[in-house]
């Protein structure tokens, strides 16, 4: 079995290898930090746009219909925690971002370069 993540609500997350990082293969939807602390629930969209402090949300307010799907949607502050992903895990910064985007870049390439040798032959 290849590397798994647990997030503090005990969700079980697969991850994926993509060039030379690892991924959650799924989008965190836990409602608690790694040291189980509660992250605050929001559901009233003024309060939400105002707000100063950690939170979570579901889309359209559907936990049943959407947390599976799309998992939660955590604002800025309960993201800038460092507490939100599994322990050992965290949020990419740019850097991280950047090593993914390069990567998929130049296998997009490749692939688009095959596709034109393959068409042409």
């Amino acid at each position: 079995m290849g590397v798994i993540a647990i997030d503090g609500d005990g969700n079980i997350y697969p991850t994926v290898r993509i060039g030379s990082q690892i991924w959650l293969a799924e989008n965190l939807k836990t409602t608690k930090y790694n040291d189980g602390t509660d992250i605050p629930l929001i559901t009233d969209n003024t309060e939400w746009t105002t707000l100063t402090t950690p939170a979570y949300c579901w889309y359209d307010n559907d936990e049943t219909a959407n947390k599976e799907t799309y998992g939660a949607l955590y604002n800025w502050y309960a993201v800038n925690t460092n507490k939100i992903c599994s322990r050992g895990w965290h949020v990419p910064k740019q850097g991280g971002w950047t090593i993914l985007t390069d990567y998929l870049g130049v296998v997009w390439q490749a692939v688009k370069s095959k596709k034109s040798v393959q068409s042409t032959g």
